[in-house]
């Protein structure tokens, strides 16, 4: 009488069929895994990125709402003049100590540059101070004492004025928009008045930085 064995266990081919499963598991757990942390990399860097647009935001009105502080008593209104106690130049660079540029005519038609120069008179000394956007990177410079902005050629920037406020190369590109118009100062909702409308804008990436404006109630002229 034959006696017939019955066989216990998995076969070849089924623990074949069982490492092919579990390879293609493991396959697409790592595609997740990898896909999450490029996800999560570039949380991490608009996050980042938004917190210094926020910050250049902060930093770039509370600087600029200087601009015409003090000037032009005499003036009707009093305050400072657009093209005189606020220049804008074009192609601004900074090199060293030194300041290039071309200056942009500042009127009621919107201009655009990448440096805004500005005078302040504070305990009858006049000082100058300036914002320059270069090689991605926003850079505030001054005060330093000066006769005006618009004497911004002759000045010497010793590096010990100048203060990077974001982490270079963060955006592509930005620069400066400004007209002589009707604006609210500090962007608050009360009757417009003549000043000059400066708007820091955000171009390329990232998409998701605002446009920042900011009335220079102080430049009424």
């Amino acid at each position: 009488m034959k006696r017939h064995h019955i066989q216990n266990g998995f076969s070849l081919i089924s623990l074949m069929v069982g490492i092919i499963v579990s390879m293609v598991a493991i396959i697409g757990l790592l595609f997740s895994y990898k896909s999450l942390l490029a996800n999560a990399s570039s949380v991490i860097t608009k996050a980042s990125t938004s917190s210094q647009s926020s910050t250049n935001a902060i930093l770039v009105a509370r600087n600029l709402q200087q601009a015409g502080w003090g000037v032009g008593a005499a003036a009707t209104p009093p305050g400072g003049v657009a093209n005189t106690d606020v220049v804008l130049l074009s192609s601004a660079i900074l090199a060293g100590t030194t300041l290039t540029g071309t200056p942009v005519t500042l009127s009621t038609a919107s201009a655009s540059g990448n440096a805004l120069i500005w005078d302040t008179k504070i305990n009858g000394a006049l000082s100058c101070s300036a914002l320059v956007w270069s090689n991605g990177g926003l850079t505030l410079i001054g005060p330093i004492s000066c006769i005006n902005a618009a004497a911004w050629s002759s000045l010497i920037w010793p590096l010990s004025s100048q203060t990077p406020l974001n982490i270079p190369n963060t955006f592509n590109d930005a620069n400066f928009t400004a007209q002589r118009t009707t604006c609210w100062p500090y962007n608050a909702g009360l009757s417009p008045q003549s000043g000059l409308l400066v708007t820091l804008n955000y171009n390329g990436s990232p998409p998701d930085s605002p446009p920042v404006d900011i009335c220079l109630s102080n430049i009424p002229n």
